[in-house]
């Protein structure tokens, strides 16, 4: 029977995190010190300057292993031994001599004997490794993949070959690598383990390989523990740090190299919240990802459409507990202050076709989780009175419009959610201007339950409105949910494109009338995007977008107005402006207002409410500097763009019908504000110029 035989090989490993791999989150390291007292900020806790990277040392002792335990341990240090002090006088050293001479004998012989049986043990391991030939490498219970374990070991020699240190030391950088990248910065392999094949007269065997894989803490104690901590610190400016204690200040070394005191604050955001955010689960891996941190902060750059959590991240380190490769995670970071934002401006209403003035506050942290609380108002001047004429009788006599919403996105995580309160006029065009309020709520699926349900759906929303005409003569209840799929990508060379899909389904019932039934109804849209660069240079962009929608026959008149405002060709008037009587005018003032608003395209009014539509849009931007350098300078960034319209629309009471535009515009930022201007020709011989905000 063939001796089964274990052999363990040791490495030590020194792991150096350099952060310059991870430029979004410039500092994942300790502060440089502290200016006054103790912390958990001083060198001894693990700090020192932030010279640009992380030095995570991990240094393991010399590791034996023997025949009942398999396990690595560390040789005990030269410091703690016991030595042996022999005190006393003469019957202390006759007394020694004696025990001396009568065991002597037998500590020779007991330890060459125990020499010569470690030297045929090794001898025969020797023998075993160079004769096993490796069929498969493992690492029971670690956070590796198995796939990757095995394509590491092929590439070193490891399969199909023998164990040997330099292999195995091949090996084990690459998979800290794989640690590194992935964000196990504490993990490492510390050995390995040969196990033969108990098969008669098989020469292979497996190798386990023994890691050392560092955990977040875990309390049983506590249900509501995270093992996240947070400290928030705000930088001094001038003489404010008076006001602190000298316990609570710190020095941090800047990124150009200067010196900064901040002093320790109170902060809203909370740790468990975080701690979800980041997946930093009790029990699991700790694995710290740059990429998922970094966006927590805010980069003047960015462009992202939520603001940031923090300011800066100042540090992001590993406390160690009284468990053995249990760890907490703290992080030193500034809040993004203030939370609470108040902006105006103006915009321009999809229904009336006027501009408005609008009001908008907001809450970036509302309730400690970057929460967004938004209150939005906007009112304007009614351009048309209740029986349809021309009102003049101010510039602020228009139905108001608010919307309440809250949304928790996760910070950019693949879940979260959007809930909203609203009201708004649906078309001034009506003598009746009915007003729509309700609610809706948004969940954003995760990537992984879509892949587990088979189907790649991205959102799910539902809604509730009640449309009340103001003259109380009846008022309209809708119930919908919507699906939205998608996004399905795809690429043939230099092309890219993208599908998504959006399903509804809904029910209306008219309140108030002699007959009041449930009348249900559905809508599909359809949009597919294709871009690619042309040129040299790669500067000019040729994209492609195409929309379908259909919709039944009960669809709500709001509906349709929005299947209307996605197919919408550039050149014509889309406003709620009824069509005007095109007998010439004996006022001076009217025949001017006239010209001007047919030069703008307005005669030709598209019907707004659509049942179905199939439109589509072609693009072509040059960018100023490739068409002249000068003019670049001059008129700094921005582009030309080319771009032709077309639709096929069928109305929910007509005809069905076509309209198509050509033209040529220019897109410019101007104070951060997007411009545009484009000048049209429709097929119905219309010309018009417009203006706009937006690209």
């Amino acid at each position: 029977m063939r001796m089964k035989a274990v052999t363990t090989a040791v490495i030590g490993v020194a792991i150096l995190w350099e952060t310059s791999q991870h430029k979004r989150c410039h500092a994942l390291a300790p502060p440089s010190r502290r200016l006054f007292g103790e912390s958990s900020f001083s060198d001894e806790g693990g700090g020192g300057p932030n010279n640009g990277a992380v030095a995570l040392l991990l240094n393991f002792g010399s590791c034996s292993s023997s025949d009942d335990d398999e396990g690595v341990g560390y040789e005990e240090s030269s410091l703690t031994r016991h030595r042996l002090d022999l005190r006393g006088g003469r019957s202390a050293r006759a007394a020694t001599m004696s025990n001396l001479s009568t065991q002597l004998p037998s500590i020779i012989r007991n330890r060459f004997s125990k020499q010569s049986k470690d030297r045929d043990t090794a001898k025969r391991q020797e023998e075993l490794l160079s004769s096993t030939k490796v069929k498969s490498v493992s690492a029971p219970g670690s956070a590796i993949p198995q796939a990757f374990i095995t394509q590491c070991a092929e590439e070193c020699g490891l399969i199909g070959g023998t164990l040997t240190p330099e292999k195995l030391e091949h090996a084990s950088s690459v998979i800290n690598r794989w640690y590194l990248r992935n964000g196990f910065a504490l993990n490492c392999v510390i050995g390995a383990t040969l196990v033969p094949s108990e098969a008669e007269g098989s020469d292979d065997g497996t190798v386990v390989l023994k890691v050392r894989e560092v955990k977040l803490a875990k309390s049983s104690t506590k249900p509501n523990y995270t093992p996240l901590k947070l400290t928030f610190i705000d930088k001094v400016q001038g003489d404010d740090g008076g006001s602190s204690s000298l316990e609570d200040l710190l020095s941090i070394q800047e990124e150009d190299g200067s010196e900064s005191v901040y002093a320790r604050s109170q902060g809203r955001t909370s740790p468990n919240k975080l701690a979800r955010m980041l997946r930093m689960d009790p029990g699991s891996p700790l694995q710290l990802n740059p990429t998922l941190i970094s966006e927590l902060a805010a980069f003047p750059k960015d462009k992202r459409t939520q603001p940031a959590l923090f300011s800066k991240i100042h540090a992001v380190r590993p406390v160690p507990t009284s468990k053995t490769d249990e760890v907490e995670v703290e992080m030193v970071v500034s809040e993004n202050k203030p939370y609470t934002s108040f902006e105006y401006g103006i915009t321009k209403s999809l229904y009336t076709n006027e501009w408005e003035g609008e009001l908008n506050a907001k809450n970036t942290n509302a309730f400690g989780g970057g929460e967004v609380v938004t209150v939005n108002i906007c009112k304007g001047r009614s351009n048309l009175g209740g029986d349809g004429e021309q009102n003049m009788r101010g510039l602020m006599n228009g139905q108001s419009t608010w919307r309440i919403s809250l949304r928790d996105d996760y910070l950019g995580d693949d879940s979260g959610y959007e809930l909203d309160l609203f009201q708004g006029n649906i078309d001034e065009g009506l003598s009746c201007r009915p007003i729509r309020t309700g609610s809706s709520m948004k969940v954003k699926v995760p990537r992984s339950l879509g892949e587990r349900l088979m189907l790649p759906v991205r959102t799910i929303s539902s809604r509730f409105e009640h449309i009340q005409e103001t003259d109380q003569r009846g008022a309209q209840c809708i119930a919908s949910v919507d699906t939205e799929l998608g996004q399905f990508e795809s690429a043939w060379g230099s092309v890219r494109s993208s599908t998504s899909v959006v399903a509804k389904l809904g029910g209306k019932m008219d309140i108030g009338m002699e007959e009041s039934r449930l009348e249900p109804y559905a809508s599909c849209c359809a949009v597919n995007e294709q871009s690619t660069h042309l040129g040299k240079s790669r500067g000019m962009h040729l994209s492609l977008r195409n929309v379908v929608s259909t919709s039944s026959r009960h669809i709500p008149s709001h509906e349709a107005y929005h299947i209307g405002l996605s197919s919408r060709v550039r050149g014509y008037g889309y406003n709620a402006k009824r069509n005007r009587n095109h007998s010439r005018p004996k006022n001076p003032v009217a025949m001017l207002r006239n010209t001007l608003e047919a030069c703008q395209g307005e005669l030709i009014h598209p019907p707004r409410s659509l049942s179905s539509a199939v439109s589509g849009s072609l693009e072509l931007r040059v960018p100023f500097d490739c068409l002249s350098q000068a003019a670049a300078r001059i008129i700094g960034d921005g582009s030309i763009v080319v771009f032709g319209d077309w639709c096929f629309a069928s109305p929910t009471n007509t005809n069905a019908s076509r309209y198509s535009s050509v033209g040529v515009g220019a897109r410019k930022s101007l104070i951060g504000i997007p411009l545009k201007i484009d000048a049209c020709l429709t097929e119905h011989g219309t010309k018009g110029v417009f203006f706009g905000l937006g690209q």
